[in-house]
């Protein structure tokens, strides 16, 4: 019996050498080295408690199965943790990250993503491997070829440029060459041809929208300023993400006892006429990620200060500039929520079928001396919630 079981085991081996797949010699709690299991041990049924990964091992032939999902994370802990489960490049899943361009923006976003990769066990350099490329880099090889030629699992592309530039590179590509890309900060990703719909993607595109209802902000310039009755804004009309984020706008604040005054502001030039129509209107400025609008922060800022109303914008930088309150995603959770979709194509998603997902985790922030000299009191409790308080 010994000299079959011998047998056994060096008939299986050589497979092994063949095939590159992993070996688990039944009742014998060994695993070849050659090619660890990447699935987690099962928490119970079979094979649970017998030391053995999850593969199906044929009952009575002291021979594992030969079967290996190669994407799967490895188990945190126990059996094939550790050294032992490192992966040689060629198995490793390799995972293009295409950046739009350099900043603490990106940086959170793409470090919240590695983040949350490795708590779900897809590992730097054990199971997973990354490419980290910037669509402005300067090189000898443009950067989408370059990931290209490199085939990998899945693209995360970390902004709206990111996000185009693929698009238009697969608009000349076969099927089998676009492997799936998971997008974060983009704006409108249905204005920008990604996907069909919010509920369906319908393309090789999925990811994680950057927007947020409107009555999420609304709610926080309530919060310290609760007298606040004709709200208003500059918005480009020939912008499509604009015009719809002031669609929702208008239901949300109405919603809300709210009336929105949005003026369009279609071109710089218009500025002045625009900022007079505002003066005579309102009580409070909502700030959006509408880049003429963004452009004229100065002159909103000047009006503000002079009308003392609060302006409320939609990231830290404005509020640092100078606005009394903000409210805007968090970057970081972006790329964890992005990690979510990029574990599902790992595993054999379409991405097609799935759905955009929308920011989780929002950001506050105050600024108290903008805040006083606007005439606004924020309460202890809120400034206690705040992600970031500046003082000047």
């Amino acid at each position: 019996m010994q000299r079959l079981l011998t047998t056994a085991w060096c008939v299986a081996l050589g497979i092994a050498l063949m095939v590159g797949s992993p070996l688990t010699l039944q009742g014998s709690g060994v695993r070849s080295p050659l090619t660890p299991s990447l699935s987690p041990l099962p928490k119970g049924g079979e094979g649970a408690g017998s030391g053995i990964g999850s593969f199906l091992t044929p009952s009575g032939s002291g021979i594992g199965s030969l079967l290996t999902p190669s994407l799967s994370p490895l188990p945190k802990g126990g059996e094939g943790a550790g050294s032992g489960g490192i992966q040689t490049s060629a198995q490793r899943a390799l995972i293009a990250i295409l950046q739009s361009g350099e900043g603490s923006l990106y940086d959170q976003a793409v470090q919240g993503f590695k983040t949350e990769m490795a708590r779900r066990g897809y590992r730097e350099g054990n199971t997973v491997e990354y490419l980290v490329l910037t669509l402005k880099a300067t090189g000898k090889e443009e950067p989408v070829e370059s990931l290209l030629k490199r085939s990998p699992k899945v693209v995360v592309a970390v902004g709206t440029d990111a996000a185009r530039t693929l698009k238009e590179r697969y608009a000349r590509l076969p099927p089998e060459r676009q492997p799936p890309v998971v997008f974060l900060m983009v704006i409108d990703p249905v204005a920008e041809g990604l996907i069909e719909s919010v509920e369906r993607s319908g393309t090789r595109f999925v990811g994680v929208g950057l927007t947020i209802r409107p009555h999420r902000q609304f709610r926080s310039l309530l919060d310290i300023a609760p007298n606040v009755r004709q709200l208003g804004t500059l918005y480009n009309p020939n912008d499509a993400t604009s015009r719809r984020l002031i669609e929702q706008a208008r239901e949300d604040a109405q919603q809300m006892g709210l009336e929105l005054i949005a003026v369009e502001l279609p071109a710089p030039a218009e500025l002045p006429r625009a900022l007079a129509t505002l003066e005579k209107q309102i009580d409070a400025f909502w700030l959006i990620p509408d880049p003429l609008c963004v452009a004229a922060f100065e002159q909103i800022m000047s009006l503000c200060l002079r009308k003392k109303c609060p302006l409320l914008a939609f990231a830290q930088t404005y509020v640092q500039r100078g606005a009394p309150v903000g409210v805007g995603v968090d970057f970081a959770d972006q790329g964890a929520t992005a990690a979510e979709l990029v574990e599902q194509l790992l595993q054999g998603a379409d991405p097609a079928t799935m759905p955009m997902l929308t920011p989780r985790r929002l950001r506050t922030y105050y600024n108290l001396a903008t805040a006083r000299a606007v005439g606004l009191e924020i309460p202890d409790t809120l400034l206690s919630l705040a992600d970031k308080v500046f003082q000047q």
